[in-house]
């Protein structure tokens, strides 16, 4: 029996959906040829994304296209799997890495080094930041999000955005903590 309960309890824990791309199925069943079989699941999209690929390795904007995206509430993590150049890359984040971006601070964070658009199906109203790695999570417009995972407590607004505390990429003035202004004035 206390084998039994040790099986159970070391089960891991399931993922509450968030996010999945249309695509996502279709790409995770490539088993090979994948840089062959990719475009053909993507059609013009994947042509759109080399140059985002490029120039998230080549300048300092680091970015990643997410294909699916889960919840996992009792570890406070999320895992993501992105569209690398030759393959998907799934990785798990902590929750608090992962911050909302507004539009415009995505905008601005690209002025120093944007070579390129976005991609059109780049959807600029959804996208994340790991924040230690200064990486951003940019998602399909086309894609589905999963109520269950979207409106979970763990990813509340309340618990996740606090703009003050972890972007800057504006060239005005600097913020502490609590979101009052570092720089005084004599």
């Amino acid at each position: 029996m206390a084998r039994l309960t040790r099986f159970f309890s070391s089960v891991a824990p399931k993922g509450i959906p968030v996010y999945e791309a249309k695509e996502f199925s279709h790409l995770s069943a490539i088993e090979k040829d994948f840089l062959k079989q990719a475009p053909l699941t993507l059609k013009d999209k994947y042509y759109q994304f080399l140059p985002f690929y490029l120039e998230s390795k080549l300048s300092t904007i680091n970015k990643r296209f997410i294909l699916k995206m889960e919840l996992y509430a009792e570890t406070e993590q999320m895992q993501i799997t992105c569209l690398e150049l030759g393959k998907l890359f799934t990785k798990t984040i902590p929750l608090e890495n992962i911050v909302p971006v507004t539009p415009e601070e995505f905008e601005v964070a690209h002025t120093l080094g944007k070579m390129i658009q976005p991609p059109e199906f780049v959807d600029l109203e959804m996208v994340y930041l790991n924040k230690p790695e200064q990486e951003f999570l940019v998602f399909d417009k086309t894609g589905e999000w999963k109520e269950e995972g979207v409106n979970h407590e763990a990813l509340s607004m309340e618990k996740r955005f606090a703009e003050h505390k972890w972007l800057d990429f504006t060239s005005g003035p600097k913020a502490d903590l609590n979101g009052g202004n570092v720089y005084t004035l004599y």
